[in-house]
């Protein structure tokens, strides 16, 4: 195993492995930061209604920063890069690419408000009014962070593109840093409401970081004037796409919950604390890998996709190892890792009990969402973003089947079962449609 990660690791470029390192430092150290915030909430909240309302209440902005502002960021890179390698005006570029994201997301905000009501009473049937009302009390509170996280999903974006990878990785300090802050000291004050207005604050002090950098890099230049260019046109076209797929994607979490919720008081918040350390992993794996080699990737689609193709290939032997390493310690110490992570104040011992075999679950995805992460961004890299949609729809229907069967053999573990599973499908038929475009890409 040691000669295959050399040889693949030599293979690599020594520019490009820097960056992943460094990136995937600053990650570790930014997903640390976000673990002492579970840490704080478990210890004031535990498993109780208030964290399972929050997570309710996030999962209508979450989601749609998920279906709409990832995959808007993933088609920026690529044809930005190739509005820049045409001689394109990249500051009318850039200056559209914001007001479209930034007028869509008051629509998408505009559209959440006005169904809230409908929506959070048909999804999670059988609550109090009290209950209702706490999801839609904080999701107000959340509701403007769509807005933000549109601006500095584009930000964070462009600084990738200019190889600013340090800068944009520190971005996502100031969410967990205020909401710890909030907890601390304004838990008794704001309530109800203490994790939302965190939420929002440090969306918004983030937006100001950014903003600030990228004019300081002098790499914010903006010009704004009707029409578009062929690279504006062949990323507004790939956008419906991309959006579809991660909107069909984006199903699964609210398709998990939606199962999670017909169980017994505690499952949301079980589900969620058990995905903490697998998508602390994965996390490290989508910032640190995604976001360095999807501007990689389209810097050697612009000359030539048989290059990109073949980045590809070296980097994921390397990503599928690594995860499967990562995947069998966090199995095999999955009850002591909850143990000491949560286990203390309201977070008891059969809280841990309960959670730890959820989590066995979750962590056999990694090696195969990891793995699927840079085939997902070797295809965006040159545009080839519709057989995404395909394979989402399988993986989608896939989930509902195995949650429907999972859920009454296994209780919230097997919502957890179906979801490494639907990870190691969706990665297999994506490789499968990358192996029969090698001849179209002269490979």
């Amino acid at each position: 195993m040691k000669k295959i990660i050399q040889k693949v690791y030599n293979q690599l470029n020594n520019q490009l492995v820097k960056n992943i390192l460094l990136v995937g430092g600053i990650t570790f150290g930014v997903k640390i930061l976000g673990f002492f915030k579970e840490l704080i909430i478990a210890y004031f909240i535990g498993l109780s209604e208030l964290i399972d309302t929050y997570l309710l209440a996030f999962l209508i902005p979450g989601f749609i920063s998920t279906i709409f502002l990832g995959p808007y960021k993933s088609v920026f890179i690529p044809n930005f890069l190739i509005a820049k390698e045409q001689g394109e005006d990249i500051s009318f570029f850039l200056g559209k690419t914001l007001s479209i994201s930034f007028y869509t997301s008051l629509v998408l905000v505009l559209v959440t408000f006005l169904v809230s009501d409908v929506f959070v009473e048909f999804l999670y049937q059988g609550h109090t009014s009290e209950y209702y009302q706490l999801i839609k009390n904080q999701l107000y509170f959340l509701l403007p962070c769509i807005t933000i996280w549109a601006i500095t999903s584009v930000l964070n974006g462009l600084l990738n593109i200019y190889k600013e990878f340090f800068w944009s990785s520190l971005s996502g300090i100031f969410t967990p840093i205020a909401t710890i802050f909030f907890l601390l000291f304004f838990r008794n004050t704001f309530g109800e409401l203490v994790l939302a207005i965190g939420t929002f604050i440090g969306s918004f002090i983030n937006l100001i970081y950014l903003v600030i950098l990228c004019y300081r890099k002098d790499i914010l230049k903006l010009r704004f004037r009707s029409g578009r260019t062929s690279s504006i046109s062949e990323m507004i076209k790939q956008i419906p796409v991309k959006i579809a797929s991660a909107l069909i994607n984006g199903l699964n979490e609210p398709v998990d919950k939606y199962f999670s919720a017909q169980l017994t008081i505690g499952s949301v918040s079980a589900l969620n604390y058990a995905n903490k350390l697998p998508a602390f992993a994965i996390g490290i794996f989508a910032i640190a890998i995604g976001n360095v080699v999807l501007p990689h990737f389209s810097s050697l689609a612009v000359k030539s996709h048989s290059l990109a193709l073949k980045g590809m290939k070296k980097m994921s032997s390397i990503v599928f190892i690594a995860g499967l390493m990562i995947a069998l310690a966090m199995f095999i110490s999955s009850e002591f890792l909850i143990s000491l992570l949560f286990e203390r104040n309201e977070f008891k011992p059969e809280d841990t009990q309960f959670v730890f075999p959820i989590q066995q679950m979750f962590v056999l995805q990694i090696p195969f969402y990891a793995v699927g992460i840079i085939f997902n961004r070797f295809l965006t890299s040159i545009n080839k973003n519709n057989f995404l949609v395909i394979s989402s729809i399988i993986s989608l229907a896939l989930n509902i089947a195995l949650n429907t069967v999972f859920i009454d053999l296994m209780g919230v573990s097997g919502l957890a079962l179906a979801t490494s599973i639907v990870s190691l499908t969706n990665t297999v038929v994506i490789f499968i449609y990358i192996s029969r475009l090698k001849s179209s890409l002269n490979v």
